[in-house]
């Protein structure tokens, strides 16, 4: 596997941002762990302030403070001459840092992707280790995360990182629409030290931003 390591987004980061959310549209993906990018599609420098306050925002009943970064591979050596960009967007990954309510029953700590050309690659395990990580800085002890029942992929990176099913219950979208879904928790001292091994081999040296 390729080495990877999360950034923060930047104003040089637009081009393959919009490219990544389009590739989840052309796939009829839903686009959940983005930040709410999707919202700022035709307003991407609107999208970085919002990123920004988000990080100092005090939680309330309806928003809660959150960093978003977007998951970097490195690309081979020889590519760097015929292309600017030395690296490719392949994941996003959105970590709440406090819970109101409302994310105690659905949502949790943290929402990832990864793109769906590059999908089935074991990325999103480094994504969530890394999300650990910021988590663990933050000082968050204990991680919430959830997924649709019959979303089992997300599920098996969630119990790759040490993920232990908490409950199953229904969730009511709308007065017509319910998923059924599974609340996983993970302790992040315990994952990051089990797993260090594992996953920091494919994590690039240089630092994030």
């Amino acid at each position: 596997m390729e080495k990877l390591r999360l950034v923060r987004p930047k104003k040089e980061h637009e081009k393959q941002a919009i490219e990544y959310l389009e590739e989840f549209y052309a796939d009829g993906s839903e686009t959940h762990g983005v930040g709410g990018l999707e919202r700022y599609k035709d307003d991407y420098d609107g999208w970085l302030k919002h990123l920004e306050e988000m990080r100092d925002l005090e939680p309330n009943d309806k928003l809660v403070p959150g960093e978003t970064f977007f998951l970097m591979k490195r690309l081979p050596r020889e590519s760097h001459i015929l292309q600017k960009d030395v690296e490719r967007l392949v994941g996003m990954v959105n970590i709440r840092l406090a819970l109101n309510d409302n994310l105690w029953k659905y949502g949790g700590h943290i929402g990832y992707s990864i793109r769906p050309s590059e999908r089935r690659k074991g990325y999103n395990k480094v994504n969530l280790y890394l999300a650990l990580k910021v988590c663990q800085n933050h000082g968050i002890e204990v991680v919430l995360l959830d997924c649709d029942k019959n979303n089992i992929g997300s599920a098996k990176t969630m119990r790759a990182l040490g993920g232990r099913l908490l409950r199953e219950h229904t969730h009511q979208i709308t007065p017509e629409e319910s998923v059924t879904v599974q609340q996983y928790v993970i302790d992040v001292d315990a994952a990051l030290s089990k797993y260090a091994n594992q996953y920091d081999q494919f994590v690039s040296e240089y630092p994030a931003d």
